[in-house]
């Protein structure tokens, strides 16, 4: 009878122990987190405060804004009398006197005559027509509130979501099997991490695309008074809201926190998937294993 005796070593993964886990990644993990709450909030602010400005009714993708105006006759002789065309605190007025206004009578073409911040004056088609600066809410139609709804709810969902995580984070232990006075495992929190991100990069980048042509195609309604197709601080003498008035400062601030709330989330999962392929809360562990076999000769 032989004895045979067989040395065997066995490797696999198992949870590290929390000691040797840098402190480092947590502090990533928490420091993101506690920006894109911030970001986030400040941006659902921003939000609420930009609809203020026209009294929540919704201005993404309106393009039928209507000013008041007025159309006069310029056959009747009282308008040839009055001082439509000689206001008494303008004196930049080109056309200010009658004579001049004459030389257009019967002509079918749109004529500016006088244009300002406030008021644009033409003519057309044997009328004078003042358009003033001012939001004509009688025939002006909004859109629907879906994507100012949407804009809101992704800032708000962001905000709650990073809240979360920020708490979760702060509970658990920097990794590895944990601490008996911590969430054990901390690390099966990684892979919901990563969707949790791809998911609301998604909807950010849904939702800044959405902001961004709906506020330009909103503003391009401004460009006879204006003079830009694009957002600029002129449009703050058109809002609506009595103490709100303000536009153009929630929505640069509204802009830049999609894109940075963005770029966090990038990061955070930079940080989240770079931390499972180099296998952080895991090491390596050897086994030896003696085997005693027995065989009849």
């Amino acid at each position: 009878m032989t004895k045979l005796y067989e040395n065997m070593t066995l490797i696999y993964f198992r949870d590290k122990n929390v000691s040797k886990v840098s402190g480092i990644w947590k502090a990533l993990h928490l420091s993101i987190y506690i920006a894109i709450s911030v970001n986030a909030f400040v941006g659902s602010m921003a939000t609420g405060n930009m609809l203020q400005t026209f009294k929540y009714n919704c201005i993404l993708f309106c393009h039928d804004i209507q000013f008041e105006q007025e159309v006069l006759s310029d056959t009747n002789s009282t308008l040839m009398e009055n001082n439509i065309l000689n206001p008494e605190n303008d004196t930049d007025l080109y056309f200010n006197n009658t004579k001049k206004l004459t030389e257009y009578m019967g002509k079918k073409n749109k004529t500016i005559l006088f244009k300002s911040e406030t008021v644009i004056i033409e003519y057309e088609a044997g009328s004078v027509i003042t358009i003033e600066a001012k939001i004509d809410m009688r025939k002006t139609s909004f859109p629907s509130n879906f994507w100012c709804n949407f804009l809101l709810a992704v800032q708000l969902v962001t905000f709650i979501f990073a809240t979360f995580c920020t708490v979760l984070m702060a509970m658990c232990s920097k990794g590895g099997k944990g601490q008996n006075n911590t969430l054990n495992r901390p690390q099966n929190i990684v892979y919901p991490i990563i969707v949790s991100s791809i998911l609301l990069i998604l909807l950010n980048f849904i939702a800044t695309v959405q902001m961004n042509n709906g506020t330009s195609t909103f503003c391009s309604n401004f460009q006879q008074f204006t003079g830009e197709t694009s957002c600029s601080p002129l449009l703050n003498r058109f809002t609506l809201h009595e103490r709100q008035k303000n536009f153009y400062l929630p929505y640069m601030v509204l802009t830049y926190s999609l894109n940075i709330t963005i770029i966090l989330f990038v990061c955070q999962l930079v940080v989240t998937t770079s931390r499972v392929l180099y296998a952080v809360d895991f090491q390596l562990y050897a086994l030896d294993i003696d085997e005693d076999d027995k065989s009849d000769d």
